[in-house]
């Protein structure tokens, strides 16, 4: 993996389809009036006196547009000018960036009543710089009452707490499925949960070994469907051993993997799968009471879709702390808020937490609790270990055939 001290988005082996999504999402969230207004422009020698023109017409996207290359230039009195002006223009990003500066100045009082005006204007990203500061200071340095400096508190966690959720909501549940098994007459029966993953040019399925002995299944019965499309996924191995219960040590992991066959698939079919090769990170890095996200399949449901031989599964997205209790080494827990289901099921699910702002996959769930409000899960690098020796085993293969 890369050195912790460069972002991800600096690394050089991070491929530019990645770096452009983030990218559009940091706009959309931080940056969303001038980069709306940057894209409707056309690029040619007449752009900088397009901006300028708009911006000496009122046009708060382009002021904007001009205190960024200010910024970049190091001219620090035409940054703040034109942010200004774009501020008293009605600009909930300029309040939002104006209010950075004046916080990274140390002058707080401005910072906060600058942030709450991007708020008010309903700016996303304020929500996080305005909870961060609340948490960092006092009342009398913020010019507002302890009352007042609570409720700004509460109502910027609330709103960011929605947008985290909208994000985790569509992020977090690429690679995610319900684990199926098909019997010999067509009849779906199964619990788990999928993990599909690209990982060193191979995509992968994986879930917990237990999940087949649970099933009472093996691993030829195992089924990957994807929407859109009516049969099952072709794999093209199986790698571990077919049936066992949690371990209580490493020394056997709880992982068993399939490879899927993507030339037998054939280009009419797409999936998502997590790209591993870059968004992971060992848990071993985190620290007791950081933020861990689930994503998972719970049995919540009997249902069986006749029409499609699929099973009705709905994910479930699960917050919670990492606690500092451990079964063992590479295992970990999380503390979970009540849940709104009984977890059963959510067993192979992926377990993320965020690294400068990015979600990196840290393990893979194993065991929990619905009365305990605690879910386990596998360190990420056991599961690479077990990913590495599938991908060799896949190597192999295909050199003997």
């Amino acid at each position: 993996m890369a050195s912790e001290d460069v972002h991800f988005l600096m690394r050089e082996d991070v491929p530019d389809d990645m770096k452009k999504a983030h990218k559009l999402w940091v706009d959309a969230v931080f940056y969303p009036e001038s980069s709306r207004y940057l894209a409707s422009l056309e690029e040619g020698p007449a752009l900088h006196m397009t901006i300028v023109r708009d911006a000496q017409g009122g046009s708060a996207p382009a002021m904007l547009l001009l205190a960024r290359r200010a910024e970049q230039e190091g001219r620090a009195q035409s940054e703040w000018y034109w942010l200004w002006h774009a501020v008293e223009a009605g600009s909930a990003e300029a309040a939002f960036r104006f209010g950075a500066i004046c916080e990274e100045a140390q002058d707080k009082a401005k910072a906060f009543a600058l942030y709450r005006t991007a708020q008010e204007r309903h700016h996303v990203g304020v929500n996080w710089a305005l909870a961060n500061l609340c948490r960092a200071s006092i009342a009398v340095e913020l010019g507002v009452s302890q009352d007042e400096l609570d409720a700004v508190l509460k109502a910027s966690m609330e709103r960011a707490d929605a947008a985290l959720n909208a994000e985790v909501s569509q992020a977090l549940r690429t690679g995610a499925h319900p684990v199926q098994f098909l019997n010999s007459i067509g009849i779906p029966w199964g619990t788990g949960t999928f993990f599909i993953a690209l990982w060193k040019g191979h995509h992968l399925a994986f879930t917990a070994r237990h999940v087949l002995s649970a099933s009472g299944a093996s691993p030829e019965e195992a089924n990957f469907l994807v929407p859109d499309y009516a049969a099952p996924m072709p794999f093209c191995g199986f790698f571990g051993v077919a049936t066992a219960d949690v371990p209580s040590s490493l020394d056997a992991p709880d992982v068993a993997v399939w490879e899927l066959d993507v030339e037998a698939a054939g280009s009419r079919v797409s999936w998502q799968a997590w790209r591993l090769d870059y968004l992971w990170k060992p848990a071993s890095i985190l620290q007791p009471g950081a933020r861990i996200f689930i994503v998972g399949y719970p049995n919540t449901e009997e249902a069986v879709d006749l029409d499609s031989n699929r099973l009705r599964r709905t994910p479930l997205i699960v917050r919670g702390i990492l606690s500092e209790d451990k079964l063992g080494t590479g295992l970990y827990t999380v503390d979970c808020a009540e849940f709104s289901v009984d977890p059963d099921g959510v067993s192979g699910g992926p377990a993320f937490a965020q690294f400068g702002g990015i979600f990196h996959y840290v393990g893979m769930v194993l065991q929990g609790g619905d009365t305990a409000r605690k879910l386990h899960f596998l360190d990420a690098a056991q599961v690479i270990e077990v990913l590495d020796r599938a991908v060799e085993a896949a190597a192999s293969r295909q050199a003997s055939t």
